[in-house]
């Protein structure tokens, strides 16, 4: 009565899965039917070996199928991080391509660094690496500015092109960074604000951020970021002098007292 269970949970063992047959012959064990000596039933050594055996190919099984899931998961990690090395590299590779459009050598210089961490040889930017090296050159700097300057000039008939804003503002900043953009003298970006205002009016918008064009935008960010680009401020860099200087022609001490021009004292 004790073995009949066992006999017919062995029986079963054949057909079922792993969780059932580990069970079945846990159990049969435990009551030391592993042993041939122990069994009452003459076909109960047969059913415990077959047990066995069906055990030993259903975890040959469940081990190949973790192996297989294990590998697949493996692949598509892999196949993961090929397309974001992928999709770094376009991206890599539109900041240079439009550094060297918008004449943008900070930009540049830090996508070139970028494609480098990500294993691109410096032959794969050739014309945007040329763009860069002609962006150290002072004198070429400033006949381009120029040029471009000229073009935002007419902002007031024809309408500025926001490329050539954003490629005088560039331009500009990487003459300061050369050293030879002059101090207080800031008549480059003041032309491309005028530029940008100018084609603001013309479209009937309230403020020059207030646009949809990219380009335009981030030169207006670069331009109007500096209160020396506003033409109608004056000159930060000149602020107080003229009016202390006037102060001292026209004040005098007397008593410790100063006179001042409207002939108030304090």
């Amino acid at each position: 009565q004790t073995q009949m269970p066992h006999r017919r949970c062995l029986q079963l063992c054949t057909v079922q899965e792993l969780d059932f047959v580990k069970t079945g012959i846990s159990r049969a064990s435990e009551a030391g039917l592993d042993c041939v000596d122990k069994w009452l039933f003459a076909d109960g050594p047969r059913l415990f070996q077959a047990a066995m055996t069906r055990l030993e190919t259903l975890e040959a099984e469940e081990a190949q199928r973790c192996a297989e899931e294990e590998l697949k998961a493996i692949q598509e990690q892999m196949k993961e991080a090929e397309e974001e090395r992928r999709a770094a590299e376009e991206t890599v590779r539109a900041r240079i391509e439009r550094a060297a459009v918008e004449l943008d050598a900070r930009e540049l210089s830090e996508a070139f660094q970028a494609a480098g961490e990500l294993g691109f040889p410096q032959t794969s930017f050739a014309d945007a690496h040329q763009v860069f090296m002609d962006l150290q050159d002072g004198s070429l700097l400033q006949r381009q500015l120029l040029k471009y300057r000229a073009a935002t000039s007419d902002a007031s008939e024809n309408g500025a092109n926001s490329l050539e804003l954003l490629r005088c503002c560039n331009l500009a900043a990487q003459l300061e960074v050369l050293g030879l953009k002059e101090f207080g003298s800031p008549q480059d970006m003041i032309d491309v604000a005028g530029g940008m205002m100018d084609s603001c009016n013309k479209t009937g918008a309230v403020s020059v951020f207030d646009t949809q064009d990219p380009t335009l935008l981030k030169a207006a960010e670069r331009c109007f970021d500096d209160l020396m680009n506003f033409s109608r401020l004056y000159n930060p860099s000149l602020w107080g002098r003229r009016g202390v200087r006037g102060r001292a022609r026209t004040c005098s001490v007397s008593g410790g007292m100063a006179a001042n021009a409207d002939g108030t004292e304090t």
